[in-house]
C-alpha cells in the first residue's frame, strides 16, 4: 500500500491539531514530543505545519510576560531549523530566516542560560543548514501576488483535508521578498557579536575557577557560544570580514579581565578558525607587542608557583599571551611563516625572563601549538559548501536557492581538504627543538648535578626553575609526538599519510575500531634510518633520560616540594604515554562533532550531515589513530626504569603525591603491560608485618595493587595470587582504619572476581599429550584422535 497525497496530507492535519497544543505545555516530554512530531511532520507536508506555526512563534518570542512560551519557542525554532531554511523543500520559509534571526537576538542573555542556549542552537543549526549571511541585490518593486493566494487555498485544506493539488509557491514573490530581507545580515552580525561580547565578559568562569566549573552548565554554554561562533563566521560574505575583524580587535585590545580569559580564548579560536589570515593579521602583532611591552617593564618576573592566584599587574600579559597561544592553534604554515620572527622573539621573551608559573606555562602552550600546526595533519575549516561552489559568482548570487543542500560525503566534488607539513615547516619544527627544548635539557642535567642550595631565597628560585623546565619539556614532549610514530611494529611505507587522504576510510571508517597494530596516522618522519628521524627520537630520549635523573633528583632532595613532585609525574605521564593525541582531547573531538547532529537526524538510519560536522569526524578519526597507535608502543629499558622510579611516589608520604603518582602508574600498565610484573613483589613486600612499616606507604601500596592492570595480574596468574592473599592477612591493620578498610575492599574484590572466567590459553602439544594420556587411562578404548574406537 502507497500513501497517496490525499491520505499524507489528511494524516499530517490529524495530527497538526494536537502537536501544536502541545507546544506550549507544562511537561518537559510533551514538549519535546511536539517538537519531533511538527518536525517529522514539517517534513511531509511543510506548508500546512510552517504557516499555522510560524504565526504562533513569532507572537511566542515577542512575548515578554510569558517566558515559557517564549523558551518553548525557541526550542522549537532550534529543532525546525534544518527543515524551514530547506530551500527546496519550503521555499517560503528562506524569508523568514531573517527576521527569525533579528527576534531571537534578545535571547542571548546573561541572566537566562536556558533561553541563551535554545537561541544559539537555533543560530547555529540555520548556519550550518547553508544559510549564507550576505546581503543580495534587491530589483524593481515586490511582485504582486497571484490571485488565489496559497494562504486560502491551505485555510480550505484544513476545512476539507480530501484536496490534495495545492498551487505551486509565487517563487517571483518569494525569491523578491527572500533577497529584501538579507539586508539585515550585517546590523544582524553586528547586534550577534556585541552580545557575544557582553555575554563572554559576564560568564562565571575563568581561569581561577576553570577546574572547578569545567563541569557545571556554563561548560556547556561556552561550547555552544564557540561553536555557534565559529560557524556564523565561516558563513558570512567576505565583503563584512573588515567589520567582524574591527569589532573582535577592539574587543581583544581593549578588555583585559581575567574572569574572561577563557571564554575570550573560544571567540578569539572561532575568529582565527573562520578567518585565519585576518585574525593574525589583526591580532598577532598587537599580542607580540603587548607582551614585549610588559616584560621589560618588569611584568612576570616574580617567582611564583601559583596557580590560581595572580597579581593584578600580570593581567594584561596573560590575557595577550593566551591570545597568542589560541592564535597559533592548527594554523596553517605559510600563515606562521610570516610572523616566524615576532613569534620566536616573543617565546624566548617570556622564558628567559618570566617566573610566574602563568606566563611561562602559556609561553610553553604556544611553543607546542607552533610546533604542531607545523607537523600535524588536519583538515581545512570550510564554509557549508565546497570551495570551488563558495567562489562560484552564480552561487554568491543566488545563494538562498541552495540552503539545505547539504553535500554527501561520498560525492567527488565534496573536496575535503587536508593540510600537510611541508620542508620548511618541518624546518622550523627541528629548529624550535634545538633551539629551545635541547639547551633546558643540558641546563637542568647540569643543575642537579650541583650541590642543592639551602638559602631560603634561592631554594624558592630553584624550585621556580625545576618547574619552569618541567613544563617546558612536558610541552616539548607533547609536541614531539607527529614527528615520529611510538616505538613498536614500524608501519609499512604504502600505509602513510598518502593513503589516508587519497583513500576514502579517512570519512567512512567507523568511529570505533580495533586494530591489533599500529595504523597510518601521517607521521612526519617514518624511516628509522633517516637523520632526521635519529635526531627526534635522540631528543626524546634525553627528555627520558633527563626524568630518571630527576624522578631520584627530588626524592633524594626535594621530596617535600610537592607542586614539582606533581610537575615532573605529569611529565612523566607525557613521555610514557602521550604520542600526538590524549584520550582526553580525543575525546573533545568526538563530543564536538557528535553534539548537534540530533537537528539533521531523522531516524536511526538517516542523517543529514553538515559539512563542517564531517570535517570535525575527520579530526577525530585522525586523533583516534594517533591515540590507537599510543596503545601498541613497546617498553625499552629506560621506560621500564622510569616506570620503576615512578613508582617509589606512590609509597611517598604525602597523599597528594601518591595520588597523582598512582594515577599515572595505572595509565602506564594500562598501555605497557610489561612494565607492571616487576613491580609487584615491591608492593607485596610493603604488606609484610615489620615493626617500622609505615602506614602511609602501606595505603600507597594497598590502591596500587587495587589498580585495574594490577587486579588483574593478581586475579588472573596463580603465581601472584597466593602472595597477594598471605600480604592481606599479614598485613598490620589495628589502629589503621583506613588500611584495614582498603584491605577488606581489595580481599572483597578478589573474592567476587575469583570465578571470572580464565584467559584462554593455547593448546601445546605438551598439554594436548597429557589430556591423552589422561583420558587413556580412564577410558582405555580412546585412540589418538579422542573418539571411540569401533
Amino acid at each position: 500500500m502507497r500513501f497517496t497525497r490525499r491520505m499524507r496530507r489528511r494524516f499530517v492535519l490529524s495530527l497538526r491539531t494536537l502537536a501544536m497544543l502541545l507546544l506550549f505545555s507544562k511537561s518537559e516530554d510533551s514538549i519535546s514530543m511536539s517538537h519531533s512530531t511538527l518536525k517529522h511532520l514539517a517534513e511531509v507536508e511543510p506548508d500546512l505545519i510552517f504557516e499555522p506555526l510560524l504565526d504562533t512563534l513569532y507572537t511566542a518570542i515577542d512575548s515578554v510576560t510569558e517566558t515559557h512560551r517564549m523558551i518553548s519557542a525557541m526550542r522549537a525554532l532550534a529543532k525546525l531549523a534544518s527543515t524551514l531554511s530547506n530551500f527546496s523543500l519550503y521555499p517560503e520559509g528562506a524569508q523568514h530566516v531573517a527576521p527569525l534571526l533579528i527576534l531571537t537576538l534578545p535571547g542571548i542573555d546573561v541572566n537566562d542560560t536556558t533561553k541563551t542556549w535554545f537561541a544559539l542552537t537555533f543560530i547555529r543549526n540555520l548556519c550550518l543548514n547553508g544559510v549564507v549571511l550576505e546581503e543580495l541585490p534587491v530589483t524593481g518593486d515586490m511582485p504582486a501576488p497571484r490571485t488565489s493566494s496559497k494562504a486560502s487555498m491551505v485555510s480550505e485544506a484544513v476545512e476539507d483535508p480530501s484536496i490534495d493539488n495545492l498551487p505551486e509557491p509565487d517563487m517571483d514573490q518569494v525569491e523578491w521578498m527572500t533577497r529584501a530581507s538579507t539586508a539585515q545580515f550585517e546590523t544582524w552580525l553586528d547586534q550577534y557579536l556585541r552580545r557575544i561580547f557582553v555575554l563572554v565578559d559576564n560568564m562565571s568562569s575563568s581561569l581561577e575557577t576553570s577546574e572547578a566549573s569545567s563541569s557545571s552548565g556554563d561548560s556547556g554554554l561556552q561550547a555552544i557560544v564557540a561553536q555557534t561562533t565559529e560557524v556564523v563566521l565561516l558563513q558570512c560574505s567576505e565583503r563584512y570580514y573588515p567589520m567582524v575583524s574591527r569589532l573582535i580587535t577592539d574587543f581583544v585590545t581593549n578588555t583585559s579581565s581575567l574572569s574572561a580569559v577563557d571564554n575570550m580564548n573560544k571567540i578569539v579560536f572561532a575568529f582565527a578558525s573562520a578567518m585565519p589570515e585576518i585574525a593574525l593579521q589583526a591580532l598577532l602583532p598587537v599580542s607580540c607587542e603587548r607582551i614585549t611591552e610588559d616584560i621589560e617593564n618588569g611584568v612576570g618576573r616574580t617567582p611564583s608557583l601559583s596557580k590560581r592566584t595572580r597579581s593584578h599587574s600580570e593581567t594584561t600579559l596573560v590575557w595577550f599571551a593566551s591570545v597568542l597561544a589560541v592564535l597559533t592553534d592548527q594554523q596553517r604554515g605559510e600563515y606562521l611563516m610570516r610572523y616566524k620572527d615576532q613569534l620566536l622573539r616573543t617565546v624566548n621573551l617570556i622564558l628567559d625572563h618570566c617566573m610566574s608559573r602563568q606566563v611561562y606555562a602559556t609561553a610553553g602552550r604556544i611553543l607546542l601549538n607552533i610546533i604542531s600546526s607545523l607537523t600535524c595533519m588536519y583538515t581545512k575549516r570550510g564554509h557549508s559548501v565546497p570551495d570551488s561552489v563558495w567562489n562560484d559568482p552564480e552561487f554568491r548570487e543566488n545563494h538562498f536557492r541552495h540552503w539545505g543542500e547539504l553535500p554527501k560525503i561520498d560525492e567527488p566534488d565534496f573536496e575535503l581538504e587536508w593540510i600537510l607539513p611541508n620542508q620548511k615547516d618541518v624546518d622550523l619544527s627541528l629548529e624550535l627543538l634545538r633551539n629551545v627544548i635541547v639547551p633546558r635539557i643540558a641546563d637542568l642535567d647540569k643543575f642537579m648535578d650541583a650541590v642543592p642550595s639551602k638559602q631560603e631565597a634561592t631554594a624558592n628560585q630553584d624550585n621556580v626553575y625545576f618547574n619552569k623546565v618541567f613544563v617546558l619539556l612536558r610541552f616539548g614532549v607533547r609536541a614531539l609526538g607527529c614527528l615520529i610514530p611510538p616505538p613498536g611494529a614500524p608501519i609499512a611505507a604504502d600505509k602513510l599519510a598518502d593513503a589516508i587522504i587519497d583513500g576514502h576510510d579517512a570519512s567512512s571508517m567507523p568511529t570505533r575500531f580495533r586494530i591489533d597494530g599500529q595504523v597510518a596516522a601521517g607521521y612526519v618522519f617514518t624511516d628509522p634510518d633517516s637523520e632526521q628521524y635519529r635526531e627526534v627520537a635522540g631528543i626524546r630520549d634525553k627528555i627520558g633520560a633527563v626524568i630518571a635523573k630527576a624522578l631520584d633528583y627530588m626524592v633524594a632532595h626535594n621530596e617535600d616540594d610537592v607542586e614539582n613532585i606533581k610537575a615532573l609525574i605529569r611529565l612523566t605521564h607525557d613521555y610514557m604515554c602521550h604520542y600526538g593525541m590524549d584520550r582526553t582531547a580525543c575525546s573533545s573531538l568526538r563530543r564536538t562533532w557528535n553534539s548537534g547532529l540530533d537537528s539533521f537526524t531523522f531516524d536511526n538510519s538517516v542523517c543529514k550531515m553538515p559539512r563542517y560536522f564531517v570535517t570535525k569526524r575527520v579530526m577525530y578519526i585522525q586523533a583516534a589513530r594517533l591515540l590507537h597507535n599510543s596503545r601498541f608502543m613497546s617498553a625499552n629499558e629506560l621506560a621500564k626504569d622510569i616506570t620503576l622510579k615512578l613508582s617509589r611516589l606512590c609509597l611517598s608520604l604525602y597523599s597528594e603525591v601518591r595520588a597523582h603518582a598512582i594515577s599515572i602508574l595505572e595509565s602506564i600498565m594500562s598501555i605497557l603491560p610489561e612494565t607492571k610484573y616487576p613491580l609487584i613483589p615491591s608492593f607485596l613486600a610493603e604488606l609484610d608485618e615489620k615493626e617500622d612499616s609505615d602506614p602511609e606507604k602501606m595505603i600507597g601500596a594497598l590502591h596500587v595493587l587495587d589498580t585495574q592492570p594490577l587486579r588483574r595480574v593478581c586475579m588472573r596468574d596463580w603465581h601472584y595470587f597466593p602472595q597477594l592473599a598471605l600480604a592481606l592477612c599479614r598485613a598490620q591493620h589495628e589502629d589503621k582504619p583506613l588500611v584495614k578498610k582498603l584491605i577488606m575492599n581489595i580481599a572483597v574484590t578478589q573474592v567476587v572476581n575469583l570465578s571470572a572466567p580464565m584467559p584462554a590459553q593455547t593448546i601445546t602439544e605438551p598439554l594436548l599429550g597429557l589430556v591423552r594420556a589422561l583420558g587413556s587411562s580412564l577410558v582405555p578404548s580412546l585412540d589418538d584422535s579422542g573418539f571411540e574406537a569401533t
